[in-house]
C-alpha cells in the first residue's frame, strides 16, 4: 500500500486503493482550520482520516471520526497508530449519531454532487458516499451540525462556489452563521475551485472574508521552502 503525506506537514496517511483519496479540497481545509487544545473535534464522513490528523497538530481535547463503513473507520485508526495520535470511531450516519455531549469544533468534507444520472455515479460504495448526496444531503449536514456543535462552537467545511447560497440558507435553519470565508483558485485566470468556510453557532453574524488563495503560487512557495 502506498504511503503518503498530508500536504505541507510531515504527517503520514495511507490510502487503500479502493478508498476515495483525499485531494486538494482536503488539504485546503486541513491548513484553514483553527483547533485550540481545549476543542472536541468531530469529523463527518472521516473516511481515511485526513482531517482528524490535520486537527491533531493542534493538540485538541479529543479527536472523534464518523463514518458510515467499517473498513473506512478501519483505516483511520491505523492512520492515527501511524502517526501516534488516538480517535475515537464511531460506524454510523451522522443524521442518528447522538453523542453523549456536543463538540466544540466540526470538520467536514462532504458530497456536494447532485448528480440524478446513475450512469455518472461511482459503482464503488467509498467513493458514491464521498462525493454524492446519496446518504448525506445539504440539509441533513447542517442540522446534524446544528444538533452536534456546541453554542458557540465553529465548524469547517469546505464546498463549491456554485452552491455557497445554498450553503448559507441552509445553515442558517439551524441558526449557523458564516464567520469566516476564503475562496480558493487553481491560480490567478481561472475561475473559483472551492470555498472553504468557517461557521460559528449562535453567535456574531459578521462575515470577515479572507485574502484570496492561489493555488499554484502556494504550491511554488511551499517547494521552495522545502528546497531550502
Amino acid at each position: 500500500m502506498k504511503l503518503d503525506y498530508l500536504y505541507g506537514t510531515e504527517l503520514k496517511i495511507e490510502q487503500p486503493q479502493d478508498m476515495y483519496h483525499m485531494n486538494s479540497d482536503t488539504d485546503l481545509l486541513g491548513h484553514f482550520m483553527t483547533v485550540t487544545a481545549r476543542d472536541t473535534v468531530l469529523d463527518i464522513g472521516t473516511n481515511t482520516g485526513a482531517l482528524l490528523l490535520y486537527a491533531s497538530q493542534f493538540h485538541p481535547a479529543s479527536l472523534t471520526g464518523v463514518d458510515l463503513y467499517e473498513q473506512q473507520l478501519n483505516a483511520a485508526e491505523r492512520n492515527m497508530e501511524l502517526n501516534h495520535t488516538h480517535a475515537e470511531f464511531i460506524k454510523a450516519r451522522i443524521q442518528d449519531y447522538k453523542p453523549d455531549c456536543r463538540f466544540t469544533v466540526i470538520i467536514c468534507n462532504p458530497p456536494y454532487f447532485r448528480t440524478s444520472e446513475d450512469r455518472l455515479k461511482s459503482t464503488n460504495r467509498n467513493i458514491l458516499a464521498a462525493r454524492h448526496e446519496e446518504f448525506l444531503p445539504l440539509n441533513d449536514l447542517c442540522q446534524s451540525i446544528g444538533r452536534l456543535l456546541a453554542d458557540n462552537g465553529r465548524a469547517f467545511i469546505v464546498y463549491r462556489p456554485a452552491r455557497m447560497i445554498e450553503l448559507f440558507e441552509n445553515t442558517k435553519e439551524y441558526g449557523l452563521y458564516p464567520s469566516r470565508l476564503r475562496i480558493a483558485y487553481e491560480s490567478r485566470n481561472k475561475d473559483a475551485k472551492a470555498i472553504l468556510v468557517e461557521i460559528t453557532k449562535n453567535k456574531s453574524r459578521t462575515l470577515f472574508i479572507e485574502s484570496p488563495l492561489f493555488k499554484d503560487e502556494r504550491e511554488t512557495i511551499m517547494n521552495d521552502e522545502v528546497r531550502l
